[in-house]
């Protein structure tokens, strides 16, 4: 680095935002050095002066059976449909860690009220409503706190969380309940086994309910995140089984090459068709064109994935490939383990 800029916002009447900026100074690690004046200067300055605002905690010290002994922000987001999220970390009175969750809506704790008990789905341990910065909010409270896949975890444990997040798809899907947004940010590995969370975009499907895409290809035409969103769904197709699998190895993918998908640019959830045309050309090419970049140790398991749904057309002479539908969780996990061994069930 041999240059820092500094940029400051500062909202002004109308919510309208003024940008100003230092410009590009000189930078070394010398007293002499303008930038180096500037950054002591930023480091120095308390936060409040720069504008951050300690965020207040909900009041909430006992949910369900438990008491919350400590919370912090984890997360601000947008849940499905632009309602907005709290996510906070907690420790419960047995020190364990869990996180609270406040949203707008109340279908993330209503489809989680119906896993309990199956495996490899974040268990809930209580729900509530509360005032929180002068609104009402649906809380919940589920364990256990995970963490993400990286693209250096070592093989048997990648292998792992993939099968168990397979079974906890399908064991969702027996109980009518479709996530719909299987990301590499909603799933998670806690002493070596795999968790599938953030069911902010879930549905119960007993009745037959899933969506599908609109062809005018508006964000809200779309139900997950598109960057990992499976081809079928971005096509206009209804989410399945086998399209939250699919989901699953896209999210895999982009672990395995540290996040660096090649469409990940271009994939803008106001174009759907768009979307829908840039993985298809991405996913049925003879190679990956990640593969390069894809850590060495699980470029097995993630080409062996990539043949489960979109098999080569001719086994001798990899020209082109199909595109599969029907993909079972236990082809999935058959995959795992015959990469990976013999897997815990």
């Amino acid at each position: 680095m041999n240059t820092l800029e500094v940029m400051t916002a500062e909202r002004q009447p109308g919510n309208d935002m003024r940008l100003s900026t230092t410009g590009r100074q000189p930078f070394s690690i010398s007293q002499d050095s303008p930038g180096f004046q500037l950054l002591v200067q930023l480091l120095s300055t308390p936060k409040a002066n720069l504008g951050y605002a300690t965020p207040l905690m909900p009041a909430i010290n006992n949910l369900g059976q438990h008491r919350l002994k400590i919370q912090y922000l984890m997360n601000q987001g947008t849940a499905h449909q632009g309602s907005g999220s709290w996510v906070f970390g907690a420790k419960l009175e047995t020190d364990r860690d869990a996180i609270l969750k406040l949203s707008k809506l109340s279908q993330e704790g209503d489809c989680l009220s119906q896993l309990k008990g199956e495996k490899h789905v974040i268990e809930l341990l209580g729900t509530a409503q509360c005032d929180y910065n002068g609104a009402t909010w649906h809380a919940i409270l589920v364990v256990p706190l995970v963490q993400r896949l990286n693209h250096r975890d070592d093989l048997r444990l990648f292998g792992q969380v993939l099968f168990d997040i397979a079974s906890g798809i399908g064991n969702a899907a027996k109980k009518d309940i479709a996530h719909r947004d299987v990301t590499p940010n909603n799933f998670g590995h806690w002493k070596g086994r795999g968790y599938l969370y953030d069911f902010s975009a879930a549905k119960d499907v007993s009745f037959g309910q899933w969506d599908r895409p609109r062809s005018a290809g508006t964000p809200s035409g779309i139900t997950g995140t598109v960057l990992w969103a499976p081809l079928s769904v971005l096509e206009g197709g209804q989410h399945s089984v086998s399209s939250m699998l699919e989901g699953l190895f896209i999210s895999a993918l982009s672990i395995s090459c540290n996040g660096k998908l090649d469409v990940r640019h271009d994939m803008n959830p106001a174009r759907l068709r768009h979307c829908a045309h840039l993985r298809r050309g991405h996913l049925t090419t003879p190679t990956l064109s990640e593969l390069p970049r894809i850590e060495s140790h699980l470029k097995p398991l993630i080409i062996g994935l990539h043949d489960l749904f979109y098999p080569p057309q001719d086994s001798k002479d990899l020209k082109s490939r199909a595109y599969s539908t029907q993909v079972t969780v236990h082809m999935v996990q058959g995959v795992c383990e015959h990469v990976c061994g013999a897997l815990s069930p």
